[in-house]
C-alpha cells in the first residue's frame, strides 16, 4: 500500500476504473514543502530510501477523534479506507469505530492484504499522535515503513501527516519467487512487475500509483473523522451498553448471595428455590430478575454493536441476546418447593423449569466458547479455564439435583451452583471490560476473517 497499489487501482479492468472525480481529489492531500522536507521517526528506519512520500490532510476533529480510525486499520479489520478491492479482499472499509480493535501496541499486525500475516507489523505507536508500520526486509532491517502523524493544529483541527519510505531491498523481495504452493494476488504480481522497471520508471509509476492509493486512503479518513464528530453520543451511548454487563453482574450476584428467607441456605439449596412458588422471596426476585433480564439485553445488543467485522464477538452478541430473552419465559417456568416436588405436585412449570435451565447453561457455554475465539491468547486462555470450571461444577450440580425432587439433602447445591453462577458473571465483566478498554491485543495476525485481556 505504501508504495505502489494505486497503479494496480487504475491499470487493473478487474478491479475497476480511478473516476475523474477521485483523481482531482488528489489535490487534497499535498503536502507543503515544510512538511515534505521536516523529519519523522519513520526516516530514521530506512536512512537511504528509493522511495520517499510525504501526503497530508487537514481534518476537521481533534486527534483524538482521528485516533481511533488509524488504530484500526488493515485488511480484514476495518479496512483501509481506500480501493477495497485491493487492499481488502473486496470488502467494504468500516465506517464505524470498532471498539475491538482500538488497542494497538509494537509487534501487532495490521494486514496490508488479506491473509497477510508479516506486514505491516507496528513498530512504534503514540496515540492519538504516532503509528508506524513496516515491513521486514528479512535482515534485520525494513523493506518499507509508514508513518501516520497527526499534528493538532487548533482544538477542532488536525493535520495528518503521512510519509513512506522504500529501501533497495524492496527491489528484491518483489523480484523473489513466492513459496511453493502460493497463488500471488493481482497486487503482488503487480509489485513484480513494476521492481523490474528500470529506476526512473519505477519511481514514476510507484509515486503516481501510491498518491491514488493515499489520497483516497486520507481522504477516507477525513470522511470517517469528520463525521465521528456528529457520532460521539452513538459511542457513549454504546459504552453505556457494555457498561450494563458488569452492573447486570453485580446484580445477579448480589441476589444469589444476599436473597433469603428464614431456613433458606445458601450452601445447601440452589437460587431457583428462592423463586420458588410459594417461596417468600418471590416477589423481590421476580422484580430484580426483570432488571437484571433488561441489563445483560442491553449488554448483549452492546457486544453485537461493538464487534465490527469480529464474527466470533457478533455471535457472542448474539448469544447474550438470546440468553438475555430467556429472562422473559422465566416467570412461566418457575419450579414448586422441595415438599411439594416430593409429594408428586409437579407441574408443566417444571418441566419447563429444567428445560430453560438446560437451555441457558447451553447458551453460556456457547457464548464463552465463541468469545475465546474472538480475542488474542490471554482471553483465550481465560475462556477455556472458564469452560473447564463450569464443566466440573456443572456435573457437581447436576449429580445432586434429582435430590432437590426427592426432598433428600444436598449439602453443597447450592455451593455448587452459585460458583458456577458466578463463573459466567465474572466472563461477563472481564469481556466488558475488554471491549471497554478497546479489545485486547492480538497476537498474530487479525481474527475477524475467521470470526479478536484485561
Amino acid at each position: 500500500m505504501v508504495l505502489d497499489l494505486g497503479v494496480a487501482a487504475c491499470r487493473s479492468r478487474w478491479y475497476g476504473k480511478c473516476s475523474f472525480h477521485s483523481v482531482m481529489a488528489l489535490a487534497t492531500c499535498l503536502a507543503t514543502v515544510l512538511e515534505k522536507r521536516r523529519l519523522l521517526p519513520v526516516d530514521a528506519m530506512i536512512p537511504d530510501p528509493i522511495f520517499r512520500s510525504t501526503h497530508a490532510i487537514t481534518i476537521d476533529a481533534p486527534p483524538e477523534q482521528v485516533w481511533p480510525w488509524i488504530a484500526q486499520m488493515g485488511s480484514g479489520r476495518a479496512g483501509w479506507y481506500s480501493w477495497d478491492a485491493i487492499d481488502n479482499g473486496g470488502s467494504p472499509s468500516s465506517t464505524n469505530v470498532v471498539l475491538a480493535f482500538q488497542t494497538v501496541v509494537p509487534g501487532d499486525i495490521m494486514p496490508a492484504v488479506p491473509g497477510a500475516q508479516d506486514a505491516f507489523v507496528v513498530a512504534a505507536v503514540d496515540p492519538p499522535r504516532d503509528l508506524v508500520l513496516t515491513v521486514s526486509d528479512g535482515r534485520g532491517g525494513y523493506a518499507v515503513a509508514w508513518q501516520h502523524h497527526l499534528e493538532p493544529l487548533d482544538r477542532r483541527r488536525t493535520r495528518l501527516i503521512a510519509r513512506g519510505l522504500a529501501s533497495p531491498r524492496w527491489l528484491d523481495l518483489a523480484r523473489a519467487k513466492p513459496p511453493a504452493g502460493h497463488h500471488r494476488i493481482f497486487i503482488e504480481r503487480a509489485y513484480a512487475v513494476l521492481a523490474r522497471l528500470p529506476h526512473p520508471l519505477l519511481i514514476g509509476f510507484a509515486a503516481f500509483g501510491h498518491r491514488i492509493m493515499e489520497a483516497r486512503h486520507l481522504r477516507g479518513l477525513q470522511r470517517r473523522s469528520g463525521a465521528a464528530r456528529h457520532e460521539a453520543p452513538n459511542e457513549a451511548w454504546l459504552k453505556a451498553l457494555l457498561v450494563c454487563g458488569i452492573v447486570s453482574s453485580l446484580l445477579y450476584g448480589a441476589m444469589i448471595g444476599a436473597i433469603r428467607y428464614e431456613g433458606y441456605s445458601l450452601i445447601s439449596q440452589v437460587p431457583s428455590e428462592l423463586t420458588a412458588i410459594g417461596a417468600p422471596t418471590r416477589p423481590l426476585w421476580m422484580l430484580l430478575g426483570a432488571v437484571y433480564t433488561v441489563l445483560v439485553t442491553a449488554f448483549g445488543w452492546g457486544v453485537w454493536k461493538s464487534a465490527g467485522r469480529n464474527r466470533a464477538l457478533r455471535i457472542v452478541g448474539g448469544l447474550i441476546l438470546a440468553f438475555g430473552s430467556l429472562g422473559l419465559l422465566w416467570p412461566l417456568a418457575s419450579m414448586h418447593q422441595r415438599d411439594v416436588l416430593a409429594a408428586g405436585g409437579g407441574t408443566f412449570s417444571d418441566t419447563m423449569h429444567v428445560v430453560l435451565g438446560g437451555v441457558t447453561v447451553l447458551l453460556m457455554l456457547l457464548a464463552i466458547g465463541v468469545g475465546a475465539a474472538a480475542f488474542g491468547k490471554r482471553f483465550r486462555l481465560y475462556s477455556i479455564v472458564t469452560m473447564l470450571a463450569l464443566g466440573a461444577f456443572g456435573a457437581l450440580t447436576f449429580g445432586d439435583a434429582p435430590r432437590i425432587q426427592a426432598n433428600l439433602p444436598t449439602p453443597w447445591i447450592g455451593l455448587w451452583e452459585r460458583i458456577n453462577i458466578g463463573l459466567f458473571l465474572l466472563w461477563v465483566v472481564v469481556l466488558a471490560t475488554v471491549l471497554l478498554r478497546g479489545g485486547e491485543r492480538r497476537g498474530g495476525s487479525d481474527r475477524t476473517a475467521s470470526a479478536q485481556a484485561a
